[in-house]
């Protein structure tokens, strides 16, 4: 608030009121055009600050934006201007890495899909446009917070179904393939299920024979 002590004065326009209302009076449109060029030719309308990085420093550009001590822009510059009003840009070879997405007419499964990591890794898969997915766990729902992310899901239209076959058992292993079949096609399965066989009072002796 300082800066009103200088007896500066702010004044706003809705620039999206008045070009967006059909009614607006077309002089008034034409005055405030005119005033524009007349601020950018004598200096008193100028740009905002910026700093430009090459394409090829794209990761630099996002540390110094990161680090808060910016003002202003920070642009990414592809390529050089071109010379001509008219002109059909070059096109321009980027490395970048490629997302990952997922088939939505394929069904997937989660072995141990109800767990933390489970849950976050089948929200991943959603988000990347898998639609069916298995999540098998053979305890099934038990809180509050499982039953959130089924109820999102099935509110987005998300085919989540959670199965209590166990994928170590051969039999209900093939129940479960089958299970999947059923609704899509196959189209990938990730193992997240683990034994945690952690001991306290665990000799040298027994942790070697657990490790091996």
């Amino acid at each position: 608030m300082e800066v009103f002590l200088k007896n500066i004065s702010f004044q706003g326009i809705l620039l999206d009121t008045l070009f967006g209302n059909k009614g607006s009076n077309i002089d008034s449109k034409k005055e405030l055009v005119q005033l524009i060029y007349d601020g950018i030719a004598n200096g008193f309308v100028r740009p905002l600050s910026s700093i430009v990085f090459d394409f090829k420093e794209a990761e630099s550009a996002f540390r110094y934006m990161a680090s808060g001590k910016h003002i202003g822009k920070v642009i990414l510059k592809i390529r050089d201007e071109e010379p001509q009003i008219k002109a059909t840009p070059k096109p321009v070879r980027l490395v970048a890495n490629p997302r990952t997405s997922f088939d939505s007419e394929r069904s997937y499964i989660i072995i141990g899909g109800l767990g933390g990591f489970g849950l976050e890794l089948c929200r991943w898969m959603v988000e990347r446009g898998a639609k069916h997915i298995l999540l098998t766990s053979r305890s099934g729902i038990r809180n509050g917070y499982q039953r959130l992310c089924m109820s999102r899901w099935k509110k987005e239209g998300k085919n989540i179904i959670v199965s209590t076959e166990n994928a170590a058992n051969l039999k209900e292993a093939k129940q479960l393939l089958q299970r999947a079949a059923a609704i899509k096609p196959v189209g990938g399965i990730f193992n997240l299920a683990l034994v945690s066989r952690a001991n306290i009072s665990c000799t040298l002796f027994s942790f070697r024979v657990i490790g091996y």
